[in-house]
C-alpha cells in the first residue's frame, strides 16, 4: 500500500459521510420533519470533520512536518496550527471544533428530547445543549466549502 493513500481513503470517507448527510438534510428531512433525524445528521457530519481532520494530519505527517499523537486533543490542536496550509481559516477551524464538541455532548448526555422544532440534549448535570436544523445545515455548508478546498490543496500537492 502507498504511504499516501492513508489520507486518499480518508478523504473518500469524508466525501462518503458528506453525501449522507447532504441526502438526510436535502431530502429526507424536509419530507419526513422528524426533528430525531438531526441527530443522524450530526453523526455524519461529525464523521466528515473527523476524516477531513485526519487526512490533513496524515498528510503533514507523511511528510514529517508533524507528529501525531494518542490523544486526539494533541492532535486537534495540531490541526489548527497546520490548517492555514489547506486554506482552512481560524474561524473554521472553530466550527469544526463546534461540531466535535456537540458530537461529544450527543455522546454523553444522559436524555434528549424534542422541543418546539429543536433537539435538546441534557447532561447528568443537567445543562442543556440544543441543536436545530439550520445549525446543522449551516455546519453542512461549511463541510461542503471545506472538503473541497482540502482535497485540491492535497491534489495539488502531488503534482
Amino acid at each position: 500500500m502507498k504511504s499516501h493513500e492513508n489520507y486518499e481513503i480518508s478523504i473518500e470517507t469524508a466525501k462518503k459521510e458528506l453525501q449522507t448527510a447532504n441526502q438526510l438534510v436535502c431530502i429526507t428531512y424536509p419530507v419526513i420533519k422528524d426533528q430525531r433525524l438531526m441527530s443522524k445528521i450530526l453523526e455524519h457530519l461529525y464523521a466528515c470533520m473527523v476524516s477531513i481532520v485526519k487526512a490533513v494530519l496524515q498528510y503533514e505527517y507523511l511528510y514529517k512536518r508533524i507528529e501525531v499523537y494518542s490523544d486526539s486533543k494533541s492532535n486537534f490542536e495540531t490541526f489548527g496550527e497546520c490548517a492555514s496550509r489547506f486554506n482552512i481559516s481560524p474561524r473554521e477551524v472553530g466550527v469544526i471544533q463546534n461540531i466535535l464538541n456537540l458530537m461529544e455532548k450527543h455522546k454523553n448526555s444522559s436524555m434528549e428530547f424534542v422541543r418546539r422544532e429543536k433537539y435538546v440534549m441534557m447532561s447528568d448535570s443537567l445543562r442543556t445543549e440544543i441543536m436545530t436544523f439550520d445549525l446543522l445545515k449551516s455546519y453542512l455548508l461549511l463541510a461542503k466549502d471545506i472538503l473541497p478546498r482540502v482535497e485540491n490543496s492535497l491534489k495539488s500537492a502531488l503534482l
